[in-house]
């Protein structure tokens, strides 16, 4: 804007002037900084402007307002350089996290693979691999395809056996989990209500006991929770308590 403005007023006194490039303004703001830093009397700066308005020919307002947009500039530049350094570092805090809590879900899923006697799953293709990749996926697992974490585990009559590990709760971005028609035995781990993303959870067919946690019934997102066919001790009261809570979401319940 102060360059368009210089050269409209050199164009009315129809005077022929290359004027200078909007960088070198930059010396220019060196001036009014320079005068606010160090408190330079108002003779001595006034002096300052002159030598560079005769070295420039052209008039001490017109210098002023180069030096104006030189310092709007560089302040620009400067803010321009912090948003992007605050950008790139939260960038880089957000993929350590990510890392840190892929290798805790990796991790979630050696602990399932190994206490639900997984050597002897009817499928195991790619379990226990280096790394959990989209495109080469354990067997049954089943990946978000931008950030890659697990987002299903769909492993029904896959003779799996032993009990659910509390590290299955690691899994937060989980919203299906289906173990039916297995030989699972043991609880429903009290992690699996930690679990907020969770829409479906499919445990029929086996052989699970101890008693169904009722905090399950607050998941915000469940739609259909299935554990009919087990040993639960309060299936009964968990079914009403279920029913009750859910039914007017939408949610089906089975126990």
């Amino acid at each position: 804007v102060t360059r368009w403005i210089y050269y409209d007023v050199m164009m009315e006194k129809q005077t022929k002037y290359e004027y200078p490039p909007l960088s070198s303004a930059i010396p220019f703001s060196t001036i009014l900084i320079s005068a606010l830093i160090l408190a330079v009397k108002r003779e001595d700066f006034i002096s300052m402007l002159e030598v560079y308005a005769l070295l420039w020919n052209i008039s001490q307002w017109q210098l002023t307002l180069f030096a104006i947009a030189g310092l709007i500039g560089i302040m620009l530049l400067a803010w321009s350089l912090y948003s992007l350094w605050i950008y790139m570092h939260h960038q880089i805090l957000l993929r350590n996290e990510l890392i840190q809590i892929k290798a805790k879900e990796k991790q979630a899923l050696l602990k399932i693979y190994e206490t639900m006697g997984g050597d002897k799953w009817k499928d195991n293709t790619n379990w226990c691999g280096d790394k959990l990749d989209p495109y080469n996926p354990w067997k049954g697992v089943k990946l978000d395809p931008n950030s890659g974490r697990v987002r299903k585990i769909i492993l029904p009559s896959s003779n799996l056996t032993g009990c659910i590990p509390e590290e299955i709760g690691d899994l937060q971005a989980l919203i299906e989990i289906d173990f039916r028609d297995n030989n699972i035995r043991g609880p429903i781990p009290k992690s699996m209500c930690n679990l907020t993303n969770l829409e479906g959870l499919y445990l029929y067919d086996n052989f699970m006991e101890g008693t169904i946690p009722m905090e399950l019934s607050d998941l915000p997102y469940l739609s259909g929770i299935y554990l009919f066919n087990n040993r639960f001790q309060n299936s009964a009261e968990a079914s009403r308590v279920f029913k009750s809570k859910l039914s007017d979401k939408g949610c089906h319940v089975f126990i």
